[in-house]
């Protein structure tokens, strides 16, 4: 049997699909299993799944390109038709789409005309992106390919090192810098002896320098970052793809969930972090929609005097003072302890199932 997975949205996304790819090979140990992903994802997060083939759509350089008056205006449609000529030659007997999307359900179809997500499949992307639902993506994705995979749980042996992710992709996610300078300034005063790095890519190395000295930033990729990541690592992390990539390596996390972050579905699939989410009525908002205040003021309702106290008595592995959300594994599933106090009123108002045409 061959099968293709496509996983054609974000980075964070395509870690957690990959924990389904990897569940449903284990469950067939005989059949061939692709995946393809975009250009977002990089080279050296795909060779860590280097057991799977996988093939690259080049979607945002064909997005790039044909806005370029010197780029011939036909040249991201034969590259797409060659792509798709080696995909029909590969006769898969099965496709799964793990993004769910509109693009990818239109994407697969030209690889076969037949292609249709399942009534199973319809179900689980009404329910997802309705606000008021609170499973994971990787449980819903599990639930409807009938596989077993249940969250590891974190492995806390001390804190030798502790990283910050401060930035992400998506400006509604974002904190000011200038308030995660505060409080990095004051972690490294009470525990000089802890290695402390603001950790990003090298595309986000010149904002960052903005508000840090080089020194206190760990420039790096997926496979460099992998060689820090064990029991004696703590992170505190935004909604990004490395509390995703962390999880893998069952590091301890602090996640601060603010803008279209929820705190259950986007969380790291792992027992035992910690969540910081901001309560405010119009949280958690959609994904592509911007942010109607301009700045999302969702993230002052993130106290971080409070998460200053919380990140040193957390070092410390000392009773914690102000308890937040904690993950926990609830019947295979991730569940989280107290998330009706994370709920405003207009948020319990969104039960509305959203109408998608695929």
């Amino acid at each position: 049997m061959k099968i293709l997975f496509a996983s054609l949205s974000r980075i964070g996304d395509y870690i957690q699909h990959m924990l389904v790819v990897q569940a449903w090979a284990k469950a067939h140990p005989l059949a061939e299993v692709h995946v393809v992903v975009n250009d977002l994802i990089p080279l050296d997060l795909m060779r860590m799944n280097a057991q799977f083939q996988h093939f690259v759509l080049p979607r945002f350089e064909y997005q790039n390109r044909i806005n370029q008056f010197n780029t011939p205006l036909v040249y991201p449609f034969w590259s797409l038709r060659k792509l798709v000529k080696q995909f029909r030659s590969e006769k898969y007997d099965r496709i799964v789409d793990l993004s769910l999307q509109a693009q990818s359900s239109a994407f697969l179809r030209l690889i076969d005309a037949n292609f249709a997500y399942s009534d199973t499949e319809k179900k689980m992307i009404h329910e997802y992106l309705n606000p008021s639902e609170s499973v994971h993506l990787v449980d819903k994705l599990k639930s409807v390919h009938g596989l077993d995979v249940v969250p590891k749980e974190s492995v806390n042996s001390g804190t030798q090192r502790l990283l910050f992710q401060v930035t992400t992709s998506d400006a509604k996610k974002n904190i000011d810098l200038a308030r995660w300078k505060s409080l990095v300034e004051g972690i490294r005063a009470d525990y000089p002896t802890i290695d402390l790095a603001v950790i990003g890519s090298r595309k986000e190395a010149k904002q960052l320098q903005q508000v840090f000295q080089m020194s206190e930033i760990f420039v790096c990729n997926f496979t460099e970052l992998s060689h820090v990541l064990n029991s004696e690592t703590k992170l505190v992390s935004l909604d990004t793809s490395i509390k995703h990539f962390a999880a893998l390596f069952q590091v301890p996390t602090v996640e601060i969930s603010v803008g279209s972050s929820h705190w259950i579905k986007n969380a790291a699939y792992q027992e035992g972090n910690f969540i910081f989410s901001a309560d405010m009525d119009c949280r958690p908002c959609m994904h592509s929609v911007a942010c109607p205040y301009g700045r999302n003021q969702c993230q002052d309702k993130i106290n971080f005097n409070e998460l200053n106290q919380f990140v040193g008595e957390w070092i410390e592995n000392s009773q914690l003072t102000r308890f937040p959300m904690v993950t926990i594994k609830q019947d295979g599933n991730l569940g989280v302890l107290r998330v009706q106090a994370q709920q405003g009123e207009k948020w319990n108002q969104k039960t509305n199932q959203t109408n998608l045409s695929l």
